[in-house]
């Protein structure tokens, strides 16, 4: 009886390992769509993934700073609010505090042209059980979500969006010119 259990489970995972086998072998997973999801398989390119191709501004591509409005501030031992931009793709990094109590909806930087997001792009960060938000409009004017106290603080570090020139925006051409960047610089 003992032997006939441990051949039932051996049979049973043998059918285990073939079945996975024979899945793996009719669909292997290759990233043939450039997107950048979660199920590369199931999910079609929506045309606004970042591009990174040889020649764009990628390898050129330096870290900005942000121009804080007058209501906030960084402090000398932070890393100050900035941007990149690679190609079609803009990260933020960084760190800033409300100078005083600063109502919801208040201007708190703006982008420049190439920078802009495509679409609105919210950022929500929760440190020490309070809860900070804010969105960047297509306009590249980040504004406050809810209201910060002052001395209160955010970090803009891991903040990155595709910018209005994914996609069918003019690609990274289009963002380096709305730079100021000669073809050369590509």
């Amino acid at each position: 009886a003992l032997q006939r259990g441990m051949m039932a489970r051996f049979a049973a995972a043998l059918c285990v390992l073939l079945s996975v086998t024979a899945v793996s072998a009719a669909s292997p997973r290759v990233a043939s769509n450039g997107a950048v999801h979660s199920d590369f398989d199931a999910v079609q390119d929506d045309g606004m993934t970042e591009t990174h191709v040889p020649g764009d501004s990628f390898a050129k591509a330096k870290w900005r700073d942000v121009e804080l409005t007058s209501s906030f501030s960084t402090r000398k031992s932070w890393q100050p609010p900035q941007f990149l931009v690679e190609g079609t793709y803009v990260r933020l990094r960084g760190w800033f505090a409300a100078d005083l109590d600063v109502p919801p909806g208040s201007e708190v930087f703006r982008l420049p042209p190439d920078a802009k997001p495509g679409r609105t792009e919210t950022w929500k960060v929760e440190m020490k059980g309070t809860e900070r938000s804010l969105f960047v409009g297509t306009d590249g004017v980040a504004k406050l979500v809810d209201e910060m106290k002052a001395t209160n603080w955010i970090t803009l570090t891991g903040l990155g969006f595709n910018s209005a020139f994914a996609g069918g925006g003019g690609g990274s051409a289009a963002a380096a010119e709305a730079a100021g960047e000669g073809k050369e610089d590509l």
